[in-house]
């Protein structure tokens, strides 16, 4: 598997005032089994497909992003240095699961190869067919971001598949987007193993201006730092709730336990459009819905 579900998929729990509750998520978390702590979950309620980061936009909304990434030696010399342009396309949503068709092309050492294709479906929290999702209600929390106390709701989600559960300790804003405040995840085999995974996820900064290509919009700033074995991994990401899968910008940099530089690759916009569902955002818990197609990119 992947990343863990992504913190863009979780901000679409709550939209409008209403609370979206976290169960199908809990499910796929345990394992590719029954999800486990099931009898403590709430009462299953409508997944709000409608509001994940890719699903909530009209069909054919799609971007295209660039991936530079560069490896390093053992010796601190680099390696090796490839460049992906990625172009992700919404095909097709139903009630709780949602289709991308991706395509990819890579260039190795100046050496462009072939593009390559594939489709993905996923449900509202990134979750296969094969995986399940459960979820349950802790307790009230706080986190302070900027400075700024915000109240929170915790939740113990769990998604598993048939080698691995990951259980996330999530802090959930009702009222401050991106929702997901602060997250913590550690993965174990279904035995309850540790299996030397760990990531936590936090909101650094929110309603920031950044540039998105032509336009200056209100973004989120999130920090990640993921451990498997001995390497450690930080991403810094920009979020936008205008753009199709939210993510703008990224910068990652993996480590060894020394400190040694192991990789670092950057991700860059280079154009979208937004279908008929798009909701653009104008600040801190504010929206405002149109139909235009819009068609956003770098002069070519």
């Amino acid at each position: 598997m992947g990343s863990f579900f992504p913190l863009s998929a979780l901000s679409a729990i709550r939209r409008s005032g209403r609370l979206i509750q976290l169960v199908v998520l809990c499910a796929a978390l345990c394992g590719g089994s029954p999800w486990a702590g099931a009898q403590d979950a709430e009462p299953p309620v409508p997944t709000g497909i409608e509001d994940h980061s890719w699903s909530r936009f009209g069909i054919g909304s799609w971007k295209r992003v660039r991936i530079s990434k560069e490896v390093f030696g053992g010796d601190g010399k680099l390696e090796s240095m490839t460049v992906r342009e990625r172009k992700t396309t919404l095909t097709a949503v139903t009630a709780d699961r949602f289709t991308l068709h991706e395509e990819v092309t890579l260039e190795v050492a100046g050496k462009l190869f072939p593009p390559s294709s594939r489709q993905i479906e996923r449900g509202l929290f990134n979750e296969t067919e094969d995986q399940v999702v459960n979820t349950r209600r802790l307790s009230d929390g706080k986190v302070v971001i900027g400075g700024h106390e915000f109240p929170t709701q915790i939740h113990q989600v769990t998604l598993a598949d048939e080698k691995s559960v990951w259980t996330s300790t999530v802090h959930f804003s009702p009222n401050v987007e991106p929702f997901v405040l602060k997250r913590h995840t550690i993965s174990t085999d279904p035995t309850g193993n540790h299996t030397n995974y760990e990531a936590h996820v936090e909101v650094v900064a929110f309603d920031m201006p950044h540039r998105v290509l032509a336009e200056i919009k209100p973004t989120a700033h999130l920090k990640t730092v993921h451990r498997q074995g001995d390497v450690t991994t930080i991403t810094l990401e920009v979020s936008c709730p205008s753009v199709p899968g939210h993510i703008v910008a990224h910068s990652t940099k993996m480590v060894s336990a020394e400190g040694r530089l192991m990789e670092r690759s950057i991700l860059e916009l280079l154009e979208y459009e937004v279908g008929s569902k798009q909701v653009e955002h104008h600040g801190l818990g504010r929206t405002r819905l149109f139909g235009k197609r819009r068609l956003r990119g770098n002069p070519r």
